[in-house]
């Protein structure tokens, strides 16, 4: 088993990236959020990954953070759910996010995602709803903003970002779900944000 794959970062696809660990290109399958999030070319990275080995195929599915990897351990585990569904799922929403829509029986947002019915939804939440706890998840939300708050200017464009697709007439939750899932540098400003929600959003 590979546990991570660190290296420069060659070429991407639809699906993947393709990184370079001396002299060797692994090609390491990411969820739509980590394609857009992609350092340049040549630029290193680091992937926590999983190994899925079939008989005719051996593939890696990389991810930014343990606690993602993890998620998606816990999604494989799901009768009917394999590595391609359980990546779409991850691409479709937030670990934290997905939790949430876990914890709350929120099949209709989970079976958005490419590939993944109705009843492949429901099926999910029986089976991993008793796993979840949502206070604790809460609680490690109210953390991640608390500590973008102390960015000052990064939160502040965030907010009006969220303010603006209010206005637009999306709800309080559906902008705060956008636009937490657009990459954000200091350099970027509200409508910069604003722009990068509203490709989630459509």
């Amino acid at each position: 088993m590979i546990a991570f794959v660190k290296g420069k970062v060659v070429s991407q696809s639809e699906d993947g990236v393709v990184v370079d660990i001396g002299n060797i290109g692994v090609n390491v399958r990411v969820t739509e959020r980590m394609l857009s999030m992609l350092p340049d070319f040549g630029e290193e990275i680091v992937l926590h990954t999983y190994t899925h080995v079939k008989e005719d195929a051996f593939m890696l599915y990389g991810f930014e953070l343990p606690s993602e990897l993890a998620m998606f351990r816990q999604l494989l585990t799901v009768n009917g759910i394999g590595p391609k569904g359980a990546l779409a799922i991850m691409s479709l929403l937030p670990v934290q996010e997905l939790q949430i829509a876990i914890a709350t029986g929120d099949s209709k947002t989970i079976a958005k995602a490419n590939g993944v019915g109705a009843k492949t939804a429901q099926r999910l939440i029986l089976e991993l709803k008793d796993k979840i706890v949502l206070d604790e998840v809460l609680e490690s939300m109210v953390s991640d903003e608390t500590n973008l708050q102390t960015s000052g200017k990064l939160s502040a464009q965030k907010q009006d970002a969220v303010e603006a697709l209010v206005a637009l007439g999306y709800s309080q939750s559906e902008a705060t779900k956008a636009v937490k899932q657009v990459p954000v540098t200091e350099q970027d400003d509200a409508d910069s944000i604003l722009k990068g929600a509203l490709r989630f959003l459509f």
